[in-house]
């Protein structure tokens, strides 16, 4: 009997340190876990405000790129206005040949004026 009492004692002990082993090694997980997810919490953070940034960018290039676009049909209007008011004068001229020289100049003079101004804004 006294051999089936320290064996039962050696079991009730052994499984008691299992036990309090277990406990031990649930804390270290559940501290683990934790740890774990502050850092799946703080890379996520840092994913968030690094796409923020490069949100603003991409904006800020469709932005600047529509900006060299309007800019490019300002200067092509302009050209093609420039190029009416030659086609425009060349006409003039060539009716006033036909008729005689009797319509005033001063419609060429600011025909003239207006293709020389459409040239210089090409220029700039």
């Amino acid at each position: 009997m006294h051999r089936g009492i320290c064996l039962a004692t050696t079991v009730g002990i052994n499984s008691f340190l299992i036990e309090i082993r277990r406990e031990v090694w649930k804390k270290k997980k559940e501290r683990w876990l934790n740890y774990l997810a502050l850092t799946t919490v703080i890379l996520a953070l840092g994913a968030t405000l690094s796409t923020l940034r490069v949100g603003s960018f991409s904006n800020r290039s469709i932005l600047r790129q529509t900006q060299a676009s309007d800019q490019w049909a300002y200067y092509q209007a302009k050209s093609i206005k420039g190029y009416l008011y030659e086609i425009q004068k060349e006409k003039l001229e060539l009716e006033l040949k036909l008729v005689g020289n009797s319509a005033p100049k001063s419609t060429l003079d600011e025909y003239e004026k207006k293709i020389l101004s459409y040239d210089k804004n090409k220029k700039i």
